[in-house]
């Protein structure tokens, strides 16, 4: 099976659920995209689950050392100093 779409192990592992119509329903409830084939398979793309999840696809293909840096450019705080009297 194409590395692009789940999983029977991962379609049951998102939905809780063994038996088709039952995964169709909580993918149904869930608001996942899915294609049932004519034998009755159900196909789910890795991209609709990383969406569900708030996953990008960028982050998600990246390897660790490869993830997006986050750099802050935050100016230093300057405090008044108060006269001594």
């Amino acid at each position: 099976m194409p590395d692009d779409l789940l999983s029977a192990e991962e379609i049951e592992r998102l939905t809780g659920k063994k038996r088709r119509p039952a995964q169709v329903r909580v993918l149904r409830q869930m608001g996942v995209r899915h294609i049932v084939r004519p034998d009755g398979c159900v196909l789910v793309a890795r991209a609709a689950r990383d969406k569900l999840l708030g996953v990008s696809a960028r982050v998600a293909d990246a390897a660790p050392e490869e993830a997006p840096r986050i750099l802050y450019n935050i100016p230093p705080i300057r405090t008044r100093r108060k006269k001594s009297t």
